[in-house]
Parts: C-alpha cells; sequence; structure tokens
C-alpha cells in the first residue's frame, strides 16, 4: 500500500500556533492541511516520474497561505486528505503534541527572534516524585503555561508574575500573584539562565504596563 504523504512535526506545531494566536481558524488551518498534502502529494508522483531522490521541500509559512487554500469548487477531498486534516484538527484543538515533539520542533531558543520559548522542567512538589513538565512561555498572548503530554496543565498570565528567584543548581522558584508557587528544577544551568532572564523580562514588562509605559520585549533581549 502507498504511503500518504504526512506533515512534518514542524508544520503542526506551527498551525497549532497560529490557530493559538488567532492568526488562523481551526477550518482554515484544516484546508491548509488539505493543500500541503494535495500538494506534497503532487511532488512526490513528479519526483518518482523523474526519479529524483530530492527530498520534500520546507513547508510554507502564513504568507503563501491562500496559495495553499483549495478554491471553491476545488477537488474533492480524498480518504488521505481528510485522515490528515483529522488529525490536525484534533491537535489544533487539543495541542496534542507530546513533551518531546514540543522542545524539538521548538528549534533553538534564541532569546532575540522568537515569541514562543518551550523548555523543558522538572516540577517539583511536596511527597512526589519531580514530574517532567514542558514550560511554554507565549509573549504573543502573554501566557505561561505547563504542558504534559500535549495537555496544557495550568495558565498564568503575565501580569499574574510576582518574582522569580534561582536558587543553587538548577532550582528556580516562580511566585505569582494568587500565593501560587512553583518549584522546578530547568534541565540543565544554559536553560535555567534563558528562563530567568525571560521572566525577568515579563516582570519588567508589567511594571512599564503598570506605569502606562511602552515596553518592547523582544528590543529588550535584543540589548541582553
Amino acid at each position: 500500500m502507498k504511503r500518504r504523504p504526512t506533515l512534518t512535526n514542524d508544520e503542526q506545531l506551527w498551525l497549532m500556533n497560529q490557530v493559538k494566536m488567532s492568526s488562523m481558524t481551526v477550518d482554515e488551518a484544516v484546508s491548509w492541511t488539505e493543500a500541503r498534502t494535495n500538494e506534497l502529494r503532487i511532488e512526490e508522483e513528479a519526483n518518482n516520474n523523474n526519479k529524483d531522490p530530492a527530498g520534500r521541500k520546507t513547508f510554507r509559512p502564513a504568507h503563501l497561505l491562500k496559495t495553499l487554500l483549495p478554491k471553491k469548487g476545488g477537488r474533492k477531498i480524498t480518504t488521505g486528505d481528510a485522515t490528515n486534516s483529522s488529525v490536525v484538527r484534533k491537535n489544533v484543538e487539543r495541542s496534542s503534541v507530546s513533551s518531546e515533539e514540543q522542545i524539538e520542533t521548538s528549534g533553538g531558543q534564541d532569546l532575540r527572534s522568537k515569541q514562543v520559548y518551550n523548555f523543558s522542567i522538572y516540577k517539583c512538589s511536596k511527597h512526589k516524585v519531580p514530574q517532567k513538565r514542558i514550560m511554554q512561555i507565549d509573549f504573543g498572548v502573554k501566557v505561561i503555561s505547563l504542558i504534559h503530554h500535549g495537555n496544557i496543565l495550568t495558565n498564568h498570565p503575565f501580569s499574574s508574575l510576582v518574582n522569580v528567584d534561582g536558587q543553587e543548581g538548577k532550582k528556580v522558584f516562580i511566585y505569582f500573584d494568587d500565593s501560587q508557587e512553583l518549584e522546578l528544577n530547568a534541565e540543565n544551568l544554559a536553560d535555567k539562565t534563558k528562563l530567568i532572564r525571560l521572566l525577568n523580562v515579563i516582570s519588567e514588562q508589567n511594571d512599564c504596563e503598570e506605569r502606562g509605559q511602552p515596553f518592547d520585549p523582544c528590543e529588550k533581549l535584543q540589548l541582553s
């Protein structure tokens, strides 16, 4: 049986972020998936006909969305497309990406050029073994989230951040205004440094917003 083209982890995570930031609706994400799947099928057929071993092209970002959306009166959706679309719809609605995929597809943690940052952390609590989680810091929607197996466990708006305290080793304490305290261990010291830096920038942003002063976190990170 011939293998049908499927979306990469990069493509699925990108689609979820587009929907999360309201840049795309779920239906638009599904339509993008259908069009992208069809494009990949055509590329594979052309490569097979030409015996061209070239690999898959990089996925198309949002500015090419319209060129990939199916036009009215276009082709019927095949079974393969419907399966892909169903998976993507579930992913973008439930953010069902594994912890490992969240980290792998997030790329390098360049603090100067990203809006969404994913960190692998170990959440500490009394009488429990530290639990591995993904901490996601999203400057687009101003939310700090804890994610496990693609499910969002907690959401803390940036405005609720009170303080961050780096302890010995990889230990970090994060305090929120609802009296919640989050104790965690970073995956490594480099991640700990980046995480604390980002949280400090969020604190500065909160102070400026309270005073009604403009603040650009990207510019602040450029100077760091």
